[in-house]
């Protein structure tokens, strides 16, 4: 079976919002990503620690749920960069909830053409993880 890899952003509790670029990879036993440039970033997922692994609806992330007790117990893997949050300085009324409408909008917008990929992934992971490789 060929290799599974993709450029991706890991985002969760420690990565914060913008999350960190890099190379998603399904091994023998553990879901791999290598940053981009930061190494301190590098995770490796033992497969036998994933509850579960699913596309967000509607969206191009791949969600890994963690059974391990320690944080972070949900990673997120963007499969296109980040939508910003980022608000004005001087926030007005409701620009923060415009600002969270169109980073929804802009991830629906590319979820299209993510779906396969991402799905391909959650049945590989799944595969895996019973043992059916």
């Amino acid at each position: 079976m060929e290799t599974l890899s993709s450029t991706v952003w890991m985002i969760d509790r420690r990565t914060g919002r913008d999350g960190v670029r890099g190379e998603l990879t399904l091994g023998l036993d553990r879901l791999i990503f290598r940053p981009d440039e930061d190494a301190r970033w590098h995770t490796a997922i033992p497969l036998e620690e994933i509850r579960r692994a699913h596309r967000v609806l509607g969206s191009p992330v791949l969600e890994i749920l963690l059974s391990r007790t320690e944080e972070p117990r949900v990673v997120g893997f963007y499969f296109v960069e980040p939508p910003s949050l980022a608000v004005p300085v001087r926030p007005r009324l409701g620009k923060r909830r415009s600002a969270k409408r169109a980073a929804i909008v802009e991830l629906m917008g590319s979820n299209p053409d993510k779906k396969p990929e991402i799905k391909k992934w959650v049945r590989r992971i799944d595969d895996a993880r019973s043992g059916r490789r």
